[in-house]
C-alpha cells in the first residue's frame, strides 16, 4: 500500500516495503529493516559477518596500544534538540511517529462511521458504505478495466514505488533534500498508521468479492477497500507538499501535477481492480485532513486553521454509488457537497501546543526549507 518505495540503494531506507506504496525505500540512509517488525539497524549492519567479524578482532590485537590514554566525554545534553542529529535515520524515524502520535485517537462515533480526532476535536470522519453502494459500483470497476493493458506499467511500478513520481514532478533527491525526504517518508508511516484503522474498523470488502469479472490484475492487498491506502498517501503527500513547496508561479504547476498525479495513482488501483472508485473520492479527504493535521505541528498552528471533513455514502448521490468517481473539481472544501461535509476548527491543543518536548519533526521542516528552495535552481 504505502508509495515511497523503491529508491534501493540510497543508504538504508530498504525494509519501509509492506507498507503499501511508498514500502521499499531500500536504501534511503539508514532507514533499513522497517518492513517487517524486526529491529532495525542490529544485524543489518555491514560489518556482521564472521568473516569481518574475525578480521577486526586480528586487527584490533594488532593495532591497539593497552597503555595509551582513554577519554572521559562530556556529560550529553539532557532532552535537547542538538542530539537528534545523532541518532541513525530509523530511530529518528520512531521519534518523529511519536511526536506525531501524541493526542491521537480514532474512535468508532456510530455503529457504522470511525473519527479521526485530535486532543479531543474531530479531523476526519469517515462512515461504512451500505454494500449496495459498492455493489452500485462495479460498472464503474469493469468499466475502468478497459484500460489496464495501457496502465500495466504504471500499476505495477506504484505497488511498492511511488517516490519515482513524486521525485519525477519535484525534483526531490535523498542527497540533496534529505530532510525533506525524511519528513515526506514519516509522513507516510504516519499516515498508513491512521489509515490501517480506519480500514480494520470499517472492514469494506474488496470488489472481486462482489463480482467474479473483476478479475484484479495484481495481489490484492490483505486489508479492507475503504479507503484506499494509496489514495490517502498520494493525496496527503499533494496537500503537505502544496505546503511545503516555495509559493511561486513554477511551483504552482508543479502544486497541480502532485494533484493530478495523486489523482491518477489512484484510479490506477481501480483499473487493476482492487479498489472502487469511492475508496478513492475516501481517500482524497482523509489525505487532506492528515496533511493539514501535519502542517499544524509543523508551524504550531501558525498556517491557519484545520479542516474538518467526513465522508458519509448514505448521503443521496445521483445513481447512488453508481455516481461517484474521483474528480479533481469536486469541491473537497465546500461546507456540503454530495456525501461530503466540511467546516474550519481552530488547531486543537495537541496540534499547537508541541513547545512541551525537542521536536524531531520541526527540525526536519526547518532545516529543508533551504532545500526546497533549491529545487527551483
Amino acid at each position: 500500500m504505502s508509495l515511497l518505495g523503491g529508491y534501493g540503494g540510497y543508504g538504508g531506507y530498504g525494509g519501509y516495503g509492506g507498507y503499501g506504496g511508498y514500502g521499499g525505500y531500500g536504501g534511503y540512509g539508514g532507514y533499513g529493516g522497517y518492513g517487517g517488525g524486526s529491529t532495525p539497524g542490529s544485524l543489518g549492519d555491514a560489518f556482521a559477518n564472521p568473516l569481518v567479524c574475525t578480521a577486526l578482532v586480528a586487527n584490533r590485537d594488532a593495532t591497539s596500544n593497552p597503555t595509551a590514554a582513554s577519554q572521559t566525554p562530556a556529560d550529553p545534553d539532557f532532552n535537547n534538540p542538538k542530539n537528534i542529529p545523532r541518532w541513525e535515520a530509523w530511530v529518528r524515524s520512531y521519534l518523529l511517529q511519536w511526536e506525531l502520535c501524541q493526542g491521537i485517537t480514532l474512535v468508532p462515533d456510530t455503529t457504522t462511521s470511525f473519527q479521526l480526532k485530535a486532543d479531543g476535536q474531530p479531523l476526519a470522519r469517515l462512515a461504512q458504505p451500505a454494500t449496495t453502494f459498492f455493489d452500485d459500483q462495479i460498472p464503474l470497476v469493469l468499466g475502468w478495466a478497459d484500460l489496464r493493458l495501457e496502465r500495466i506499467p504504471e500499476i505495477l511500478s506504484q505497488i511498492d514505488n511511488q517516490f519515482a513520481f513524486v521525485a519525477s514532478v519535484t525534483g526531490l533527491n535523498p542527497d540533496r533534500h534529505r530532510n525533506t525526504v525524511e519528513l515526506l517518508v514519516n509522513a507516510i508511516q504516519f499516515t498508513v498508521l491512521i489509515e490501517m484503522q480506519f480500514k480494520h474498523a470499517l472492514a469494506c470488502w474488496r470488489p472481486h468479492q462482489y463480482s467474479a469479472q473483476v478479475q484484479p490484475v495484481i495481489t490484492t492487498p490483505g486489508h479492507g477497500s475503504f479507503p484506499s491506502g494509496h489514495s490517502t498517501q498520494a493525496f496527503m503527500l499533494a496537500r503537505l507538499l502544496q505546503f511545503l513547496l516555495p509559493d511561486t508561479a513554477y511551483f504552482k504547476t508543479m502544486r497541480e501535477q502532485l494533484y493530478r498525479q495523486a489523482a491518477r495513482i489512484a484510479t490506477n488501483r481501480v483499473i487493476a481492480g482492487v479498489h472502487f472508485p469511492a475508496d478513492s473520492v475516501a481517500g482524497r479527504l482523509l489525505g487532506h485532513s492528515i496533511a493539514e493535521y501535519i502542517i499544524a505541528r509543523l508551524t504550531k498552528g501558525d498556517a491557519g486553521k484545520v479542516m474538518y471533513r467526513e465522508f458519509d455514502a448514505s448521503v443521496a448521490l445521483p445513481n447512488a454509488g453508481a455516481g461517484l468517481d474521483l474528480d479533481l473539481q469536486d469541491p473537497i472544501d465546500a461546507p456540503a457537497w454530495g456525501p461530503f461535509k466540511c467546516y474550519q476548527i481552530y488547531a486543537p491543543a495537541g496540534v499547537v501546543n508541541t513547545a512541551a518536548a525537542p521536536s524531531v519533526l520541526t527540525k526536519l521542516y526547518k532545516e529543508g526549507q533551504t532545500e526546497r528552495a533549491d529545487l527551483a535552481k
